[in-house]
């Protein structure tokens, strides 16, 4: 739904009915060959999306045959906890990065694209209060609570969100406001919040999308109806393979544009804009996961049953 509204706010080309057949199949195949044929052709090839799907696959597969596998469990639980110190360290660069990306804009004489990254900010967080407004109504008339008491009861842990810009750093106390303050059973809690916090990321996927678009229009790349679909794709895809870390996002912008075709030197503005969204972005999603948990409790618990 926010993902419609900022479409407003871009200039769209739209076309006749046999450019958007042709378009449809070939977004159509897109999703095709998403699976690959083998596991060993995406790598030679490049494939990030079919990488990311072998990935969310594998990861699914330990997660529920754990028992089976404790010994692959433990190597990969090692292997993410590497991974995640080399992103935290990352992350700590990544000041440096943008710094040294507006002072490439501001020596290129580019000082009104400088200006225009604020006009994406803008939009992705108004998008940002749109989701947690409106994800906030539909659970409280869903579960017939007071929106602000939700909102008071799951504040702490986006704090934490807000401020660290890693869901991983809330995880503990999204547990706590679910099962202590709205009442949501424990097993429940424990299975969907550590699930939600990987692949649950409605605002990481938003902010792709618009960062997506405001590097297309600037490229000068025509923004027609196949091309929103398939940017809406594969920032869905890639956000929810995104980890749960500050600066992850870096690496989402990158593969997202190599997919698109937006030039690479687009990569700097939007990973710029995504460093000064990262903190309200995990705020976002860590706020919404715990309304999603909240609201979803009993059909999660007859599942687990």
């Amino acid at each position: 739904m926010t993902s419609i509204f900022s479409v407003l706010f871009f200039k769209i080309e739209w076309f006749g009915s046999a450019e958007l057949e042709l378009g449809l199949q070939s977004i159509i195949q897109m999703i095709v060959e998403i699976v690959p044929s083998d596991i060993v052709s995406p790598f030679i090839n490049g494939n990030v999306i079919q990488i990311v799907f072998i990935g969310v696959i594998i990861g699914f597969t330990v997660m529920l045959f754990s028992d089976s596998v404790s010994e692959l469990s433990t190597v990969i639980l090692q292997m993410q906890h590497i991974i995640m110190q080399v992103m935290h360290f990352l992350g700590m660069l990544m000041p440096v990065f943008m710094l040294v990306a507006v002072l490439k804009l501001l020596l290129s004489n580019s000082l009104m694209q400088l200006v225009e990254i604020i006009k994406p900010i803008v939009l992705i967080w108004v998008c940002y209060l749109l989701m947690i407004i409106i994800e906030t109504i539909i659970v409280a008339i869903h579960t017939k609570t007071n929106a602000l008491n939700l909102l008071k009861n799951t504040f702490s842990a986006s704090l934490i969100g807000l401020t660290t810009s890693s869901s991983t750093a809330a995880i503990d106390k999204m547990n706590e406001n679910c099962i202590k303050k709205l009442g949501v059973n424990s097993n429940v809690a424990n299975f969907a919040i550590p699930l939600g916090q990987v692949i649950f990321k409605p605002a990481a996927a938003l902010s792709l999308f618009i960062c997506a678009m405001f590097a297309a229009q600037n490229a000068g790349i025509t923004i027609n109806l196949i091309f929103i679909i398939t940017n809406l794709i594969i920032s869905c895809v890639i956000g929810t393979s995104m980890a749960p870390v500050a600066g992850a996002m870096v690496s989402c912008i990158s593969i997202l544009y190599l997919q698109l075709g937006i030039p690479q030197d687009y990569i700097a503005l939007g990973v710029s804009i995504s460093l000064l969204l990262d903190n309200i972005g995990t705020m976002t999603n860590v706020q919404l996961l715990q309304e999603e948990v909240f609201a979803s409790q009993e059909t999660i618990n007859e599942k687990l049953k």
